[in-house]
């Protein structure tokens, strides 16, 4: 016996959906266990659902007919008073068979159809409809190519309206989905072809980036390289152009460079010098002069002389007559040495001694005197190769070695 709220048949909980109780063994049923319908149900009255009997309940009353089974009710025929005997005699419910209006011609089975035409006709008619394709073919000449096909139909088995809808549904179901299909391959073939040419156009530029990036990264190192080789040649430079400048000065260090002598044809240089060192006090002999030249100018737009270079015995006489030179000069300020002192007719001009520098120390010694004039520093000399300055006479001599030194001076 099932518990209050389920079916008895199918154990299924009872909600809301109308049902049905066995007044003999009080047991409830679902209209799906009752074998009865819903407009059945309705009709019944009240009297008839309170006398009903379930399936269970009947088989075990004695059988008046065949036709009265647990899973199938009445299906002859009764009439009123029948059922009035019968409700009252077994207690069973009995339903009204819904009354069917008879099918028009269209809507009847083929082979009952069949059935009613002459014997020649009807053999014909059947023989057709085996011949027929069913409407599936005449769907796919229209809709599409053909398709696997049902299983055809027996020539017995009834053919209605619905059925033919449902396989015109059922077609026409498939050939929209292969259409669809093709569509949306046609579609996607497109956008798939469009994603290879950007991949193999993104391949192409990853590909030109490497390269790029590999000639990147080479040139990166190849000027870092340089850039440290560059660094060291400058380093070398400098050190081969210091000992340059100490060889050249060591090849100069007997010589003497005089400037302001007037040049003539008829000149004797050794002369010169030996009447000049007689003037300052220093006197020399042809013995102490090794030799004596006269060297290039610099700029040949420059109106003055070219300078005489005069190499003596030792760098010990070089230095005699520097200092012999500077003490007549300061002895004599108001009438320092000049073309006078040594004969010279002419136009009076000053004649200046000095130790014969490399091209660069006189560079570097020219730009001094023009810096030194700018920042009114009164002394500038040359001695043993070294330039010095000084502001004035009690400040502090500044060795200028390079063009950088001149920022020293404030």
């Amino acid at each position: 016996m099932a518990s209050i709220g389920e079916c008895s048949g199918c154990r299924n909980v009872l909600g809301d959906e109308p049902y049905l109780g066995c007044f003999s063994c009080r047991a409830k049923y679902d209209l799906v266990c009752a074998n009865m319908t819903s407009n059945d149900y309705k009709q019944m009255n009240a009297n008839q659902k309170a006398s009903w009997k379930c399936p269970e309940c009947c088989c075990k009353e004695p059988k008046i007919g065949n036709v009265n089974t647990p899973v199938r009710s009445t299906q002859c025929s009764i009439t009123k008073s029948q059922e009035e005997d019968v409700q009252g005699q077994s207690n069973v419910t009995v339903r009204k068979r819904p009354t069917k209006s008879p099918l028009k011609s269209s809507q009847r089975p083929l082979h009952k159809q069949v059935q009613k035409l002459p014997p020649k006709l009807s053999q014909k008619a059947a023989a057709q409809s085996s011949q027929k394709s069913p409407p599936k073919l005449q769907l796919q000449s229209t809709l599409g190519p053909p398709q696997p096909q049902p299983q055809l139909l027996e020539p017995s088995s009834p053919v209605t309206e619905n059925k033919l809808r449902e396989i015109v549904q059922q077609e026409t179901c498939t050939t929209l989905n292969l259409k669809i299909k093709k569509i949306v391959a046609a579609e996607l073939k497109s956008v798939i072809d469009t994603m290879n040419s950007f991949r193999n156009s993104l391949e192409f530029v990853n590909k030109k980036y490497e390269e790029m990036k590999s000639k990147y990264e080479n040139a990166i190192a190849t000027v870092t390289e340089l850039r440290h080789d560059n660094e060291s040649l400058k380093t070398t430079i400098r050190d081969l152009t210091t000992r340059v400048n100490v060889a050249e000065l060591h090849m100069r260090d007997s010589n003497i460079e005089i400037n302001g002598i007037p040049e003539s044809r008829s000149e004797n240089l050794v002369t010169t010098v030996i009447q000049l060192s007689k003037v300052i006090e220093n006197p020399l002999t042809k013995e102490d002069i090794n030799h004596a030249v006269r060297v290039a100018k610099i700029s040949n737009d420059n109106p003055r002389p070219r300078p005489v270079i005069v190499k003596l015995r030792n760098p010990r006489s070089r230095d005699d007559i520097l200092a012999a030179v500077s003490k007549f000069n300061r002895k004599n300020t108001e009438k320092r040495l000049c073309t006078q002192h040594l004969g010279i007719g002419g136009t009076v001009g000053p004649i200046y001694v000095s130790e014969h520098l490399s091209p660069t120390l006189k560079s570097l010694h020219a730009a001094t005197r023009i810096k030194a004039r700018e920042m009114c520093y009164k002394f500038v000399w040359v001695r043993n190769g070294r330039i010095f300055v000084r502001k004035a006479v009690e400040h502090q001599a500044i060795v200028i070695k390079n063009i950088d030194s001149l920022k020293l001076l404030v």
